[in-house]
């Protein structure tokens, strides 16, 4: 949707990966959905994947991440903790 703005961070330390979605126009009022389709728990992103390589996010069919106004959400994948690994958290 381009009416979004996706920005990501990458710990370099543990691969923690931080996504921050919102409108690309700070002054935006709408409420816009997307998906997004993110590399996770496979290690290097810095080569060419394929496509299969990617996960949609949220994956459950017929949802969506929802942006209403000037809400933004913080989105956390590839969390290592302890002996578990949380994928992605929406």
């Amino acid at each position: 949707n381009p009416a979004l703005r996706l920005d990501a961070r990458i710990n370099p330390v543990d691969d923690t990966q931080f996504y921050i979605l919102r409108h690309a126009d700070a002054r935006s009022t709408a409420a816009d959905s997307t998906h997004l389709w993110l590399d996770l728990g496979r290690g290097d992103r810095s080569s060419a994947a394929a496509p299969d390589r990617y996960t949609r996010i949220p994956q459950q069919a017929g949802t969506a991440l929802r942006i209403d106004g000037r809400d933004s959400k913080i989105l956390l994948a590839d969390y290592h903790f302890g002996g578990q690994n949380l994928l992605y958290s929406t």
